[in-house]
Protein backbone atom coordinates (compact mmCIF):
# COMPACT_ATOMS: atom_id res chain seq x y z
CA UNK A 1 0.00 0.00 0.00
CA UNK A 2 1.74 3.54 -0.83
CA UNK A 3 1.14 6.18 2.01
CA UNK A 4 1.74 9.67 1.35
CA UNK A 5 2.71 12.04 4.49
CA UNK A 6 2.13 15.32 3.97
CA UNK A 7 2.60 18.36 5.75
CA UNK A 8 -0.51 20.49 7.11
CA UNK A 9 -0.86 23.56 5.41
CA UNK A 10 -2.58 26.88 6.63
CA UNK A 11 -5.78 25.87 4.46
CA UNK A 12 -5.67 22.38 5.96
CA UNK A 13 -4.79 18.87 4.48
CA UNK A 14 -3.80 18.96 0.74
CA UNK A 15 -2.68 16.59 -1.76
CA UNK A 16 -1.62 16.29 -4.84
CA UNK A 17 -3.65 15.30 -7.81
CA UNK A 18 -4.18 14.13 -11.50
CA UNK A 19 -7.26 14.32 -13.52
CA UNK A 20 -7.55 12.95 -17.12
CA UNK A 21 -10.65 12.40 -19.41
CA UNK A 22 -12.46 9.60 -18.69
CA UNK A 23 -11.45 6.25 -20.06
CA UNK A 24 -14.70 5.97 -22.00
CA UNK A 25 -13.56 9.46 -23.75
CA UNK A 26 -10.11 8.73 -24.14
CA UNK A 27 -11.04 5.76 -25.91
CA UNK A 28 -13.70 7.35 -28.13
CA UNK A 29 -10.87 10.07 -29.08
CA UNK A 30 -8.58 7.62 -30.15
CA UNK A 31 -10.97 5.86 -32.14
CA UNK A 32 -11.97 9.40 -33.93
CA UNK A 33 -7.83 9.86 -34.28
CA UNK A 34 -8.34 12.72 -32.47
CA UNK A 35 -5.59 14.13 -29.24
CA UNK A 36 -5.90 13.06 -26.14
CA UNK A 37 -5.46 16.44 -23.91
CA UNK A 38 -2.84 15.91 -21.49
CA UNK A 39 -3.01 14.91 -17.69
CA UNK A 40 -3.50 18.14 -15.49
CA UNK A 41 -1.70 18.32 -12.16
CA UNK A 42 -3.31 19.59 -9.23
CA UNK A 43 -3.82 20.17 -5.61
CA UNK A 44 -7.04 19.00 -4.10
CA UNK A 45 -8.32 20.07 -0.09
CA UNK A 46 -9.13 16.74 1.66
CA UNK A 47 -13.12 17.59 2.68
CA UNK A 48 -15.32 14.87 4.91
CA UNK A 49 -18.34 17.36 4.57
CA UNK A 50 -18.18 17.59 0.69
CA UNK A 51 -20.45 13.91 -0.42
CA UNK A 52 -18.72 14.22 -3.75
CA UNK A 53 -15.95 16.10 -5.32
CA UNK A 54 -15.34 19.24 -6.65
CA UNK A 55 -12.95 20.58 -9.69
CA UNK A 56 -12.80 24.05 -10.70
CA UNK A 57 -14.54 24.47 -13.66
CA UNK A 58 -10.95 25.93 -15.58
CA UNK A 59 -9.54 22.56 -15.52
CA UNK A 60 -12.96 20.61 -16.53
CA UNK A 61 -12.59 22.77 -19.59
CA UNK A 62 -8.76 22.66 -19.95
CA UNK A 63 -9.85 18.57 -20.49
CA UNK A 64 -12.36 19.81 -23.24
CA UNK A 65 -14.95 17.65 -21.62
CA UNK A 66 -19.02 18.03 -21.90
CA UNK A 67 -20.87 18.05 -19.11
CA UNK A 68 -22.69 14.33 -18.49
CA UNK A 69 -25.85 15.73 -16.55
CA UNK A 70 -26.51 18.13 -13.70
CA UNK A 71 -26.44 17.82 -9.77
CA UNK A 72 -28.41 19.69 -7.32
CA UNK A 73 -26.73 20.72 -4.35
CA UNK A 74 -26.29 22.55 -0.83
CA UNK A 75 -23.19 24.65 -0.64
CA UNK A 76 -22.45 25.96 3.06
CA UNK A 77 -19.94 28.20 1.78
CA UNK A 78 -23.72 29.77 0.20
CA UNK A 79 -25.48 29.87 3.48
CA UNK A 80 -27.04 26.05 2.85
CA UNK A 81 -28.64 27.68 -0.38
CA UNK A 82 -29.49 24.71 -3.00
CA UNK A 83 -27.10 24.63 -5.86
CA UNK A 84 -26.85 23.13 -9.13
CA UNK A 85 -24.15 22.25 -10.70
CA UNK A 86 -22.57 20.68 -14.13
CA UNK A 87 -21.11 16.89 -13.39
CA UNK A 88 -18.20 15.96 -15.47
CA UNK A 89 -16.86 12.56 -15.65
CA UNK A 90 -12.81 12.41 -15.13
CA UNK A 91 -9.95 9.91 -14.15
CA UNK A 92 -8.87 10.91 -11.02
CA UNK A 93 -5.09 10.07 -9.61
CA UNK A 94 -3.14 10.45 -6.61
CA UNK A 95 0.14 11.86 -6.90
CA UNK A 96 2.63 9.84 -4.79
CA UNK A 97 6.87 10.42 -4.72
CA UNK A 98 6.19 10.62 -8.50
CA UNK A 99 4.33 8.04 -9.21
CA UNK A 100 0.80 8.53 -10.42
CA UNK A 101 -2.00 5.99 -8.06
CA UNK A 102 -5.32 5.70 -10.20
CA UNK A 103 -8.30 6.08 -7.52
CA UNK A 104 -10.83 6.22 -9.77
CA UNK A 105 -12.29 6.10 -13.24
CA UNK A 106 -14.70 7.40 -14.59
CA UNK A 107 -15.93 9.24 -11.31
CA UNK A 108 -18.45 11.79 -11.84
CA UNK A 109 -17.58 15.43 -9.97
CA UNK A 110 -18.93 18.46 -9.59
CA UNK A 111 -17.76 22.05 -11.06
CA UNK A 112 -16.59 24.91 -8.86
CA UNK A 113 -15.51 28.14 -8.42
CA UNK A 114 -12.17 28.31 -6.20
CA UNK A 115 -11.11 31.60 -4.67
CA UNK A 116 -8.19 29.99 -2.17
CA UNK A 117 -4.97 29.33 -4.52
CA UNK A 118 -4.18 26.80 -2.76
CA UNK A 119 -6.19 23.94 -4.33
CA UNK A 120 -8.61 23.61 -6.88
CA UNK A 121 -9.99 20.81 -5.99
CA UNK A 122 -12.41 19.34 -2.72
CA UNK A 123 -11.82 15.52 -2.24
CA UNK A 124 -15.35 14.64 -1.15
CA UNK A 125 -16.54 11.36 0.55
CA UNK A 126 -16.74 9.50 -2.82
CA UNK A 127 -12.49 9.41 -3.14
CA UNK A 128 -12.21 9.52 0.64
CA UNK A 129 -14.29 6.41 1.25
CA UNK A 130 -11.06 4.91 -1.06
CA UNK A 131 -8.20 6.02 1.48
CA UNK A 132 -7.49 5.72 4.68
CA UNK A 133 -6.77 9.05 6.92
CA UNK A 134 -4.60 9.77 9.65
CA UNK A 135 -4.97 13.14 10.92
CA UNK A 136 -1.83 14.10 13.29
CA UNK A 137 -2.38 17.44 14.15
CA UNK A 138 0.48 17.60 17.09
CA UNK A 139 3.07 17.08 14.25
CA UNK A 140 1.41 18.87 11.23
CA UNK A 141 0.64 16.20 9.06
CA UNK A 142 -1.44 13.75 7.59
CA UNK A 143 -0.45 10.34 5.80
CA UNK A 144 -2.94 9.07 3.58
CA UNK A 145 -2.84 5.56 2.47
CA UNK A 146 -4.48 4.17 -0.66
CA UNK A 147 -6.70 1.07 0.01
CA UNK A 148 -7.13 -1.56 -2.44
Amino acid sequence: MAVLRIPLSPAGPIVPLQITVGASRRQALLKAGQPVPPPIQLAGLLHTGASMTVIDRQLLRRLGLSPTGAVKFKASAQGMSAEISNAYDVGLSLVVGGSTHRLLDPLAVLEGGFSQPEFQALLGRDVLGRLRIEYDGPNRQVAVTLLG
